[in-house]
């Protein structure tokens, strides 16, 4: 971990401190406004807190030991040393990631099982740990990090700046640059493709592969599985949760952003910025255009067509499913009143 003087965060953020405040103070974290120290750096902001009464946070404010806090203005009555920036919680995770960035760690563990055919575009650059298997073919890019235990296979490419982590397997994909993949997540197996009839149900061979675009973050234990036909797609800039299934072929866009246990059958797509909560099914071939918001447990078994908001099975407009559930409530409390 680093330490940051109040004027190198004025340099990295960009703001105005407010009066009294020391430049030449120096903090050494980051922290929630009520568990801040006086060594340590924290944010107000009221509007990333819109499920959190105002008040109670602005009373957080009043009574935190922060040494710095970074605001989008100075707030009448309380006397801290502030910063003041446009938006203060991108100015927050900025902070953190100078100050907790991760130690640069260069080369291959004796343990490590590299085939010699494996190419590497600057090899003094990647570090590989305890008892990973890289195999025959595969490609790695500069300042690659690969963890303990992960197992990558032949036909596999991956980006500049990628970090493996701990127990992953990966097979048939192609990783762009900067990506974080995380522990036990499991990438081009094989899908979920049979072909049924009276006699049983007959696995059909999976010849796609995985394509995954720049600065994907895909968490852990999750699973993209490779394409039947067609290849399984992920674009560039779109982070998944843990605990999510993309089925084979499925298509992904440009930064969508998709919460845990999130489920997608194959061949379905999401076009960009597509923003998906907690535990939500996609049925198989459908398409969900860009900007669609899906609330949480909503399943979806049709194509959404247009951007807004969708909660409810199936999916509907938010607004219509809360019409109805005003309706349901008030037939319901008509046929008790009986």
């Amino acid at each position: 971990m680093k330490n940051l003087r109040i004027k190198d965060i004025v340099s990295l953020v960009k703001g105005r401190l407010s009066k009294g405040t020391d430049p030449e103070k120096t903090l050494t974290g980051g922290a929630s406004l009520e568990n801040a120290k006086e060594t340590d750096v924290a944010y107000f902001y009221t509007g990333s807190f819109t499920r959190q009464d105002v008040s109670a946070l602005k009373e957080k404010l009043e009574n935190t030991q922060a040494g710095l806090i970074l605001s989008e203005a100075e707030v009448p009555g309380v006397n801290k040393a502030m910063l003041i920036v446009e938006n203060p919680k991108e100015a927050f995770l900025k902070v953190l990631n100078f100050l907790y960035a991760p130690e640069k760690r260069v080369g291959i563990h004796a343990s490590a099982h590299v085939h010699k055919d494996v190419f590497f575009e600057e090899k003094e650059s990647v570090y590989i740990a305890e008892n990973a298997v890289i195999e025959a073919g595969v490609r790695i890019g500069k300042s690659v990090q690969i963890h303990a235990n992960t197992v990558i296979r032949s036909g596999t490419t991956i980006g500049e700046g990628c970090i493996i982590e701990n127990n992953v397997s990966i097979e048939v994909t192609t990783l762009g640059k900067g990506c974080w993949i995380g522990p036990g997540v499991r990438l081009g197996s094989r899908g979920f493709g049979y072909a049924s009839s009276s006699q049983g149900h007959t696995f059909v061979p999976h010849i796609g592969h995985v394509k995954i675009g720049n600065d994907v973050d895909i968490g852990a234990n999750s699973c993209v599985d490779r394409g039947m036909l067609d290849n399984t797609e992920i674009g560039d800039g779109t982070k998944l949760d843990d605990l999510i299934i993309v089925g084979h072929g499925c298509k992904i866009g440009k930064h969508c952003f998709l919460a845990a246990q999130t489920g997608m059958a194959g061949s379905t797509v999401l076009e960009d910025f597509v923003f998906v909560a907690g535990q939500v099914g996609f049925g198989g071939h459908l398409r969900v255009a860009s900007g669609a918001r899906i609330s949480g447990q909503t399943g979806v078994i049709s194509d959404i067509k247009e951007a807004g908001v969708y909660m409810g099975f199936p999916a509907e407009k938010r607004r219509d499913f809360l019409k109805k559930q005003i309706i349901l409530k008030q037939l319901i409390k008509k046929e008790e009143e009986k």
